[in-house]
C-alpha cells in the first residue's frame, strides 16, 4: 500500500488517475481507499484538466477508487474519528453505512451527555406558583431551550400574548423554540401579539380524534387545532417535521378542564428538544410538562397561577 502511494506521489496528478484506475480497485479496504483520497487532496490546486474538462479533486478520488463521493466521505469521517472498532467493522464488512450510523449514534450520545453535564447543577423540577410575568422573573435569562405551553384560549390569550412573547424572548436561549396550542377565533390577534418579541416559524395542524366540536359562538365544526411555532432569533436548526399531527384524544379532564393528552406532549417535546435540555411551561395546568419531561429525561420548569393545580402537580412529581 505504501509503495503504491509513494509511486503515485511522483506522478503528475492527471497521470495518477490513469495509473490508479487500472491498478487500484476493489482489492483495498475502505480505510486504505481513504488514504488514497488523502494523497490526491494533498496536491495543490482545486482542479486538474482531463480531456478538456475540469474535475474536482473529489471526482478524481471517486474515479481512482471506484466508490461514490458519499460513501468515500462517510468512510473518511469514520477514519478521522479514530474509533478502531468502527474502522474494523467498516473494513471487515465493507458496509460503510452501518459503521457511519453507529458513529453518529455515538456522537449524539456524547452530545447528550455533555448537555446533561452542563445542567447537572440545575434543579430537576422547578415549580412556581403565580403569574408568569412576576414569578417568571426568577428564571434566568437565556436558560431555556423550549417553551411548550397551552395558554387560556379566546380573548384571554390575546391579552397575554404580547407579555408572553417578551417573557419567552428573555428566558429562551438564542435559537430556542416557542410552541403553543391555540384556538381559532382570535388567531390573527394572537399571532400579532406573539410577534412582538418572537419570530413566527409555522403553524402545525393537530387533527382532532373523533367527530370534532362546534366552536362557541360560531356555526363551525372544528376538526383541528392550531399549534403555533415561534423562535427567538437566530433561526434555529430545527428538526424536519410534518405540519400535520393526528390527535390521540382528550387529556384527563378530571385533573384540569383544559388538560391535553400526555402522548401529544411527549411527541412534541421529544421532536423539538434533546435529552438534558430545559423545557418551560408558563401555564402548567395539571402538570403534563413534568410527566412528559420525566419520561424523556428533560428538565422541567413550570409556572401555574392556581394553587390547587400546584398541589395536583406536586402529587404527580
Amino acid at each position: 500500500m505504501e509503495i503504491r502511494q509513494e509511486y503515485l506521489k511522483r506522478l503528475p496528478l492527471q497521470k495518477q488517475i490513469e495509473v490508479a484506475e487500472n491498478v487500484f480497485r476493489k482489492d483495498y479496504m475502505l480505510s486504505e481507499l481513504v488514504k488514497i483520497w488523502d494523497v490526491i487532496e494533498s496536491h495543490q490546486g482545486k482542479h486538474v484538466s482531463d480531456v478538456g474538462h475540469k474535475l474536482k479533486r473529489r471526482d478524481i478520488a471517486s474515479r481512482i477508487t471506484g466508490i461514490g463521493h458519499d460513501k468515500l466521505s462517510k468512510a473518511r469521517q469514520i477514519i478521522k474519528s479514530g474509533d478502531k472498532e468502527l474502522i474494523q467493522l467498516m473494513d471487515k464488512t465493507g458496509n460503510v453505512n452501518k459503521a457511519y450510523h453507529r458513529l453518529k449514534e455515538k456522537q449524539n450520545r456524547e452530545q447528550i451527555l455533555k448537555i446533561i453535564e452542563q445542567n447537572k447543577d440545575k434543579q430537576i423540577t422547578d415549580l412556581f406558583c403565580g403569574d408568569f410575568r412576576e414569578v417568571g422573573k426568577e428564571i434566568k435569562d437565556s436558560s431555556t431551550d423550549l417553551v411548550f405551553t397551552d395558554p387560556p384560549y379566546g380573548k384571554a390569550y390575546v391579552e397575554l400574548a404580547k407579555d408572553l412573547s417578551v417573557f419567552c424572548n428573555r428566558i429562551l436561549r438564542p435559537g430556542g423554540l416557542f410552541i403553543s396550542y391555540c384556538g381559532h377565533a382570535y388567531l390573527p390577534d394572537i399571532l400579532n401579539g406573539l410577534s412582538n418579541s418572537l419570530k413566527y416559524l409555522w403553524i402545525i395542524s393537530l387533527v382532532h380524534k373523533g367527530q370534532g366540536i362546534f366552536a362557541s359562538g360560531f356555526n363551525i365544526k372544528v376538526m383541528w387545532k392550531p399549534i403555533l411555532v415561534f423562535y427567538k432569533p437566530p433561526l434555529p436548526q430545527y428538526p424536519q417535521f410534518e405540519d400535520l399531527i393526528m390527535g390521540t384524544g382528550s387529556g384527563d379532564k378530571s385533573l384540569h378542564e383544559q388538560a391535553q393528552p400526555d402522548e401529544e406532549a411527549e411527541f412534541i417535546i421529544s421532536k423539538f428538544s434533546l435529552e438534558g435540555q430545559v423545557i418551560c411551561d408558563p401555564f402548567a395546568g395539571s402538570g403534563t410538562i413534568f410527566v412528559s419531561t420525566h419520561k424523556l429525561n428533560r428538565i422541567a420548569i413550570g409556572i401555574e397561577l392556581n394553587q390547587d393545580n400546584i398541589n395536583t402537580i406536586k402529587s404527580k412529581i
